[in-house]
């Protein structure tokens, strides 16, 4: 198992989002743009590779990643919600903004899963050039 550790300044996760449910007990409905910015992050990557033959050399490839994502603000921007009804959004905004580390809780599993499948698709594809022998000689 690998462990690597990383400050990041800023990270912004852009994307649709489609919600009916409730936050903080309060229901909210929604569907449209969202953007999340986490900033001043620290990030623990915990990765266990495993070996792979292709043509007589062994290469790298990510078996598992799992991440710890541990922000020092987060702020969230969901367009669409309530029916772009503008009062309801910007109390469910300041709402999601004041409360922002409870609800980056709930949402960090989901958050790092995603994370860390594009981490590993990058990983992968970096090691999958040059045999193992050569990165670690």
């Amino acid at each position: 198992m690998t462990e690597l550790e990383a400050e990041v300044p800023t990270l912004t996760l852009e994307g649709p989002y489609s919600i009916n449910g409730k936050i903080l007990v309060l229901p909210i409905v929604g569907k449209g743009d969202s953007k999340i910015v986490l900033d001043n992050i620290h990030i623990v990557a915990k990765i266990k590779f495993k070996p792979v033959q292709k043509s007589g050399k062994t290469y790298a490839e990510v078996e598992s990643i799992k991440l710890e994502l541990n922000p020092k603000h987060v702020s969230f921007s969901l367009g669409g919600l309530f029916n772009n009804d503008k009062q309801l959004s910007d109390t469910m905004h300041t709402l999601l903004n004041e409360n922002w580390s409870e609800i980056f809780n709930e949402l960090q599993p989901e958050i790092s899963k995603a994370l860390g499948l594009i981490i590993k698709l990058i990983i992968n594809n970096v090691f999958a050039k040059y045999p193992y022998e050569e990165y670690f000689a």
